[in-house]
């Protein structure tokens, strides 16, 4: 009986979660990102292949697709002007729950700071483009896009601050309470 370190496996896997983000953060163009995303999924197969555990794999995946995903908008947000905008990409579903599998769609959205004197749709004008190309980075890099169109590129997802909130009161409003759910 033997002991595997970790460095033993990844050893016989080849590049390992480490190198896979490295190439991730080193990444400049579509074709490099294209093949981190497929450098995460393969290294997710071969690490099953090897028995590790579910759940390690799927923080694994979750972890460097979330860099991967933080590597997208950097570089698709950089060209558009967004100087005076604060924003967030939130990450919803399997993908905020850290629960990513290889079949894995997008869940994603942004909250904004609306700057004064303007609109939230002016601001949702400078941002959705931008959030379009990331959306469809994303599913060059192996995430589906999502059927029910919960995605930042979709100005129902792109919402400032207040109208998020907005938004979640409304929802909990209209969960039923426990009378309710007796009828």
């Amino acid at each position: 009986v033997g002991i595997v370190s970790e460095r033993d496996l990844f050893g016989r896997l080849g590049a390992g979660p480490r190198d896979v983000g490295n190439s991730v953060r080193n990444a400049t163009t579509p074709v490099q990102l294209s093949r981190s995303g497929g450098e995460i999924r393969r290294l997710a197969r071969e690490m099953l292949e090897q028995g590790v555990g579910s759940a390690q794999v799927t923080q694994m995946i979750s972890t460097l697709n979330d860099l991967l995903t933080r590597r997208i908008i950097d570089l698709e947000f950089a060209s558009a002007a967004l100087r005076d905008i604060r924003f967030c990409w939130i990450s919803m579903g399997s993908e905020g729950r850290h629960e990513q599998t290889f079949n894995s769609d997008q869940d994603n959205g942004i909250i904004f700071a609306l700057p004064e004197g303007v609109s939230a749709e002016e601001v949702r004008k400078k941002l959705l483009p931008a959030a379009k190309r990331a959306n469809r980075q994303l599913a060059d890099c192996g995430f589906a896009l999502c059927r029910g169109n919960i995605m930042a590129s979709n100005r129902e997802c792109c919402l400032s601050l207040g109208e998020w909130k907005n938004r979640f009161a409304d929802w909990v409003e209209r969960i039923p309470g426990p009378a309710e759910d007796s009828v």
